[in-house]
């Protein structure tokens, strides 16, 4: 059965459903706001509400699903999900549903210039065709191997992206942001860079960004972008004097301004045992067989276990934000968050402790 198929029968909608709860539990984990939900995501407290919400959630999915159909057919085989079970055939269609969404909370919504970067980066670096390597001065790519120099950006951009000639691309953006499709145009910049640089180089990821949005319909192209919040008094529209992340650490600027707003969204799904834990571990130093002493676990394994999860979790969650996952991580920056998952899971556990105080008086 194809997929197309299946939305049209009876067995679509009780699926849906099931996709939809799981997706409303997914977000608070990945750190995407429950305001990109349709109707703002469970904000009723009535199960009046959080049932129309679900309702209207799964109708959203079935639009989804419809549209990745032809897609889905290529890459899935929906009988072998179908055989696992319903729950199976939700899971596939939430995963699927929350990574476009986390792709939209990396500003694809407000700012198409920097979600193609990362678009870009993504394909390149999943490609076994093409070299990359990420440092400090930004992400880089390259079609031969050697030890090459990186590309001379003075020369390379004495004549402006749209004069070049456009990437062999055919289509809208739908098929012009396809990996297949980026990697071509990729493989195509890299040799006119090769061609007017007069040798093979390392090529900055945002230089093959910057001429695509030159030629590709993926909404207005700036030559600067914005990475913070406009001062009073600046006018609107893209600021001539910012410009495209030049490395991975101006990125990392507004990661590290919200990193208690971060770790704070972070443990908010926790319970009072894990933030209990995890202040015991990496807040106080202890070890996992004083930990399960003081959790009255009977043993260090419980503890080890839940631990591992935590851990799992706040990889999961850090995977949405530059600077806190390969291949940019910041090491200092990731251990400024760690610091504040264990400021914010210490005051959960005295507020917990305050309560149990409160009741027992």
């Amino acid at each position: 059965m194809k997929w197309s198929s299946w939305l049209e029968s009876g067995e679509c909608l009780p699926v849906l459903l099931r996709a939809a709860v799981r997706v409303v539990r997914a977000v608070p984990r990945y750190g995407i706001p429950r305001a990109v939900l349709p109707g703002g995501g469970l904000r009723e407290s009535s199960r009046e509400g959080d049932g129309a919400c679900v309702q209207e959630l799964a109708n959203e999915l079935w639009i989804f699903a419809r549209d990745q159909a032809a897609a889905w057919d290529e890459s899935s085989c929906l009988e072998t999900l179908r055989a696992q079970g319903a729950d199976r055939v939700a899971l596939f269609i939430a995963g699927r549903y929350v990574n476009r969404l986390r792709d939209e909370v990396r500003t694809k919504r407000t700012d198409p210039h920097r979600a193609l970067y990362r678009r870009v980066r993504q394909c390149l670096q999943s490609e076994p065709s093409i070299r990359t390597k990420a440092e400090r001065a930004g992400s880089f790519f390259a079609l031969d191997e050697g030890d090459l120099p990186e590309a001379d950006l003075a020369r390379l951009t004495q004549n402006p992206y749209r004069d070049w000639p456009p990437p062999p691309v055919e289509g809208g953006e739908a098929s012009s942001l396809r990996h297949a499709a980026l990697v071509q145009a990729a493989r195509f910049f890299w040799q006119e860079a090769r061609t007017r640089l007069g040798r093979p180089c390392w090529v900055p990821v945002r230089e093959l960004t910057r001429y695509l949005m030159c030629h590709l319909e993926v909404g207005p192209a700036p030559t600067k972008i914005s990475l913070a919040e406009r001062t009073p008094g600046e006018e609107a529209g893209p600021a001539t004097d910012r410009d495209l992340p030049m490395e991975p650490t101006q990125e990392h600027e507004l990661t590290a301004a919200r990193l208690p707003e971060l770790a704070r969204t972070l443990t908010a799904g926790w319970s009072g045992r894990e933030k209990e834990a995890f202040y015991a571990r990496y807040g106080r130093e202890m070890s996992l067989a004083a930990v399960a002493r003081e959790l009255g676990y009977g043993g260090p394994s419980g503890v080890k276990y839940l631990l591992a999860n935590l851990e799992n979790r706040l990889a999961d969650f850090c995977l949405l934000w530059p600077g806190l996952s390969p291949p940019d991580v910041d090491k200092t920056l990731w251990a400024a968050f760690v610091e504040e998952v264990v400021r914010a899971c210490k005051e959960g556990d005295r507020s917990r402790k305050d309560n149990v105080k409160e009741n027992r008086e």
